[in-house]
């Protein structure tokens, strides 16, 4: 590397140090490695094309940078003066259509696989292929740390005026925007003993995060599987506009809305009233005049902690999570390594494992719709990778678009399934009834409430109508004596044990002339004993009466009178509560 071909050398921001420590950890995950995938309809300029996209290289310093250490083995960015673009053009006019999907999906694992080396500059790649004569497959691969979803529609807006321009033989003269060196220079003028201060006020109290348990655990996947896998859930139109609706009533953003239904997703997951998940912000400072048009990577992760007092309403709570919100928007600029260490929580131990991710940003296909020649349609992102056990991210527009992303070492795809159903279920209660607590809100689908009701009730079986239940059970001894018949905290008793047990006690009843007609009173807790009660006061041909051992001993006393039961098998917490002439066993 010649420093005549260096540009400028500045530090990274707390964002791009996260992406790049985890890339380089696990270079071969995948994290922070995004294709956007859309088709171009129309004539297209392949060279027009290729230049407009060069322009745009030229014009933004962090498309010619890339990520080492220096001397110190400090992280920096290194700008270059000059870089080459890599630009694949191919032909698939000539294959059917299932061709061309297997060999798209080859490309993109296989180009996901290449990665990037992030000391080699560009770290992104354009990729064409022709599908028909006016119809081309446009892949834009790049690593996170270059760009934010604000800035991606940012640079496709002035790729497509810059093509238009050079499609009619013009020059193009690209919209004036700050560098991004600047907004770098900005956070270094940040004061963060005063962002310590408001973290360490936030998480006063803050008894530590609770790993999100669900479902049972996965196997583990095989070394050639990807460890990520992903599900997905569309609100429809109608649901989508009733919720947005019903936020704007509550003068909250839509944000907040999420944010606060994933928050009590979360504690009723985690049986917690407190919780805390990463979100990403735009970072974009309102005072550093020109971010709105910037471009580079400006996004932060921070946790976000949310309290859910059981008899509060949704509409006041929510409006308490905004005003949060607003007050964290002073600090989005803190590093997440310094906001762990001043949260208290122990080194090593994550502030949290859930990310939310909203998207907010203008589409590509709007940002480049209007009088041009190309349309840009069928839109799709592929990565959204990162270090956290499970992402969701949330995409607005005429629908919802809810997509998770999950380590299939902790979660299985039913989990992050009913996952989704419950965020659906939770956001669409609290637009239903804003007034209703919190600790009412429903959680379980349709779906799940019919099978929990109706379906796990519907206990209806045909069995043998002329045998009692005791000799049913006799006759599963002699089918499976060996076979496990109860289990407990301490271990399990056989069939074969169950019945020997029991016939030894109805033995002992007998004994007392207990038989047809009598009832044998049973105030036993809740154990294999109690099995083996009520088995043997059935196979004397007595009838049994449950008592709770809990009662208090004068309602035993009635009840034991009342019924006229002679005997009475106790446990240890009855055995005083007897009435005289009930003789205990």
């Amino acid at each position: 590397m010649r420093l005549a071909d260096l540009e400028d050398i500045y530090e990274l921001t707390p964002m791009q140090q996260g992406m790049m420590f985890h890339t380089l950890l696990a270079p071969e995950s995948g994290q922070y490695f995004e294709q956007l995938v859309c088709d171009l309809e129309g004539q297209l300029d392949v060279e027009a094309f290729r230049r407009a996209w060069e322009c745009a290289v030229r014009n933004h310093s962090i498309f010619r940078t890339s990520f080492v250490t220096d001397g110190s083995g400090k992280p920096v960015q290194v700008v270059h003066r000059e870089v080459a673009l890599p630009f694949e053009l191919s032909d698939w006019r000539s294959l059917p259509p299932k061709q061309r999907q297997s060999r798209e999906a080859e490309f993109l694992l296989m180009d996901r696989e290449r990665g990037f080396e992030l000391a080699r500059p560009p770290l992104m790649r354009l990729s064409l292929f022709r599908l028909e004569e006016n119809l081309h497959r446009f892949i834009w691969s790049r690593h996170h740390l270059l760009t934010d979803a604000w800035s991606r529609s940012l640079v496709f807006d002035e790729v497509f005026s810059a093509y238009e321009a050079f499609r009619a033989g013009l020059d193009f003269h690209p919209p004036a925007r700050r560098p991004y060196g600047d907004y770098i220079a900005w956070l270094q003028e940040q004061d963060l003993a005063k962002a310590e201060r408001y973290w360490r006020r936030l998480f006063e109290g803050f008894e530590g995060p609770s790993a999100l348990e669900i479902g049972p655990a996965p196997e583990s996947p095989r070394i050639s599987e990807d460890i990520y896998f992903q599900e997905s859930l569309r609100i429809p139109a109608p649901l989508t506009a009733k919720l947005r609706a019903i936020a704007r009533q509550q003068n909250l953003t839509f944000n907040t809305f999420v944010q606060g239904a994933w928050g009590l997703l979360l504690g009723r997951y985690s049986d917690r009233d407190d919780v805390v998940f990463g979100a990403t912000v735009a970072g974009r400072p309102p005072d550093l005049e020109g971010v709105e048009s910037m471009i580079g990577l400006f996004v932060n992760t921070l946790p976000i902690r949310v309290r859910m007092p059981a008899d509060a309403g949704v509409a006041g709570w929510l409006n308490e999570l905004q005003g949060q919100q607003a007050e964290l928007r002073e600090y989005e600029y803190s590093p997440l390594v310094e906001i762990q260490r001043w949260s208290g929580i122990p080194p090593g131990r994550p502030l949290f494992d859930t990310l939310l991710v909203f998207e907010n940003a203008p589409r590509v296909d709007a940002s480049t719709a209007g009088e041009r020649s190309l349309r840009v349609r069928n839109t799709k992102g592929y990565g959204s990778r990162t270090n956290y056990p499970l992402s969701l991210l949330v995409d607005v527009g005429a629908e919802i678009d809810l997509l998770a992303v999950a380590d299939s070492r902790l979660y299985d795809r039913g989990a992050i399934q009913r996952l989704l159903g419950h965020l659906r279920t939770v956001m669409e209660a609290m637009a239903s009834r804003p007034d209703i607590r919190i600790e009412d809100l429903p959680l379980l689908t349709e779906a799940e409430q019919r099978q929990v009701l109706v379906e796990w009730n519907e206990t209806a079986a045909e069995y043998p109508r002329d045998q009692t239940i005791h000799r049913m059970f006799e006759a599963q001894v002699e089918k499976s004596p060996e076979r496990a018949a109860l289990f407990f905290e301490n271990g399990q008793w056989t069939f074969r044990e169950l019945n020997g047990r029991a016939n030894q006690l109805a033995r002992f009843l007998k004994k007392r002339e207990i038989g047809r007609g009598d009832l044998v009173g049973i105030s036993v807790e809740r154990s294999p004993e109690m099995v083996c009660a009520l088995l043997a006061a059935l196979k004397t041909g007595a009838a049994y009466l449950p008592l709770d051992p809990a009662y208090p001993k004068e309602r035993l006393a009635f009840i034991l009178r009342d019924s006229g039961a002679r005997v009475a098998i106790v446990g240890g917490g009855a055995r005083d509560r007897l009435p005289a002439g009930v003789t205990e066993l």
